[in-house]
């Protein structure tokens, strides 16, 4: 064999080896690369899964905390409502017991509201529902004997109307009572619940 082609060999031998070392190289560099591509993915994905799950714990938790007001607010709102429909029963239940039953008080409730209006004269009404205040028991209170029946029929169910020149008094307990409505219910509130 001639000697150039022992040195073709050798330098295409050499060419060879240093390609396949190169190929060598570039092979071990991707494999390096891809190893820093894929440990950096995994840091990613763990950092955005544990991000995810913070924030859906986060937002679970909200959710959670919001569902327990609301349901606590209904539960509140329902005991509320329970205690004014106890308050307004009773309060109903006074009332009628007052104007529906023969009593005394009723009469003297009558009575100390006439003369604390200091009426002299006048006309009076009485309620169309009106049981157990008569023209004699008005007759009887002291003052009322000044007083004429009205011709005009009544325009109420309860208690008794006095007009005076241009001005009207209305003697009632259902009005005493709806005048008053939200400090008896206050009162109510406070004698009833006031442990809590």
């Amino acid at each position: 064999m001639p000697e150039s082609f022992e040195n073709t060999d050798k330098v295409s031998k050499k060419i060879i080896d240093d390609a396949s070392q190169e190929a060598k190289e570039i092979i071990d560099n991707a494999k390096k690369k891809a190893d820093e591509i894929i440990e950096a993915a995994k840091k990613e994905r763990e950092s955005t899964l544990a991000a995810a799950r913070s924030y859906a714990q986060d937002k679970y938790r909200k959710i959670y905390e919001l569902e327990i007001a609301k349901a606590k607010s209904a539960m509140e709102q329902e005991v509320l409502m329970q205690k004014i429909s106890i308050i307004d029963e009773i309060i109903d239940i006074s009332v009628n017991k007052l104007i529906n039953e023969e009593s005394e008080s009723y009469k003297i409730f009558i009575k100390k509201n006439f003369e604390a209006l200091n009426i002299k004269s006048g006309e009076y009404q009485i309620g169309n529902r009106e049981k157990f205040i008569t023209d004699d028991t008005l007759k009887k209170i002291s003052g009322f004997s000044k007083m004429q029946k009205s011709e005009k029929r009544a325009d109420f169910d309860f208690g008794i109307k006095i007009i005076e020149d241009k001005k009207e008094y209305s003697i009632s307990a259902e009005t005493l009572v709806n005048t008053n409505i939200d400090d008896i219910r206050m009162e109510l509130a406070r004698f009833l619940f006031e442990k809590e």
